[in-house]
């Protein structure tokens, strides 16, 4: 059973944005970032309930993500990818999905058109989107952009491995 948002604990990341990743120099479009993690710093906390303590996990070292493929959390330049919470834009890339997935040996005509077609589309006012992001991001200033990712989870995947590894502490913040 899962547990209502305001029970849950927060899970912080501290990180930095780069701008250089956005459209028009990147290909990142508005609703989905990489953030550069300082793992080294104890990057990943987590508070499981509001007035606590927060912590250092290494719940995720080493961790993967399991999807159409597993990958590392942390991709190779120690980038985690996020999606934005309550933004929603026009996708800069969007590679159509066939409607049914063809067996093998299958011969299909429909599948074999839709193949000549298969190709990377932008949608419309996907380029603005993006360069508009980035220019809002541009008024703090610096680049890369410290930044800190929040969301509530229930808990790390490996909460045993939580540790008060470092001196530093905050406390969580009461739920919204």
């Amino acid at each position: 059973m899962r547990m209502p948002a305001n029970h849950r604990g927060l899970l912080t990341v501290a990180g930095a944005i780069s701008l250089q990743q956005l459209w028009p120099r990147g290909s990142s479009d508005a609703d989905t970032t990489k953030v550069l993690v300082h793992v080294d710093d104890g990057a990943f906390r987590f508070c499981p309930r509001p007035g606590a303590e927060a912590r250092v996990t290494h719940a995720f070292d080493g961790a993967r993500v399991r999807g159409r493929a597993t990958h590392p959390v942390l991709d190779g330049n120690g980038r985690v990818t996020i999606r934005l919470q309550a933004i929603d834009a026009p996708e800069l890339h969007y590679e159509p999905q066939p409607a049914r997935a063809r067996h093998r040996g299958e011969s299909d005509p429909a599948y074999e058109a839709f193949l000549k077609l298969q190709q990377e589309y932008r949608q419309p006012w996907g380029e603005a989107a993006a360069a508009r992001l980035g220019a809002f991001l541009a008024k703090g200033k610096k680049d890369p952009l410290p930044c800190t990712v929040q969301t509530r989870v229930e808990e790390p995947t490996t909460c045993s491995t939580c540790t008060a590894a470092s001196s530093a502490t905050s406390s969580c913040a009461s739920p919204a």
